[in-house]
């Protein structure tokens, strides 16, 4: 009879927290949606980083790096430290032009900075609008 009752608590305790375990208990307060996303953001980040070398790389190797390739780079470095933001990004024999909008002056002025830091930029044309969304 004492292991009956004993099964019987088990059983009510194990269909009491199923519920929060099917929701990410294991992982604190995440969904499995959010773990996904988490996922995707990490092997983005893996692929940004991965193309940024292998551009670097071929720009060492030929001695120069093409427009495209600075667009790349820009871009791959907005989308790495300004999440969120749609961002137009030309490269005409290095001048960068930015088009968008952004939060603040703060966020137009960090993605300058992040630009002018891209090799073979000399000059940035910032065309960014602040909105406060």
């Amino acid at each position: 009879m004492r292991i009956q009752t004993a099964f019987m608590a088990l059983f009510l305790v194990g269909i009491a927290v199923l519920p929060a375990h099917a929701e990410g208990a294991m992982t604190g307060t995440s969904t499995p949606t959010e773990n996904q996303k988490d996922a995707d953001s990490d092997m983005r980040r893996k692929q940004i980083e991965s193309d940024m070398r292998a551009r670097m790389q071929r720009a060492k190797t030929t001695g120069r790096i093409t427009d495209s390739d600075v667009e790349s780079i820009v871009r791959n470095k907005l989308e790495l430290n300004l999440q969120k933001r749609s961002l137009s990004v030309k490269a005409n024999k290095g001048t960068v032009t930015l088009q968008g909008k952004v939060a603040s002056k703060t966020e137009a002025d960090k993605a300058v900075q992040l630009t002018k830091s891209v090799q073979g930029v000399k000059r940035v044309n910032s065309k960014l609008v602040i909105d406060s969304m």
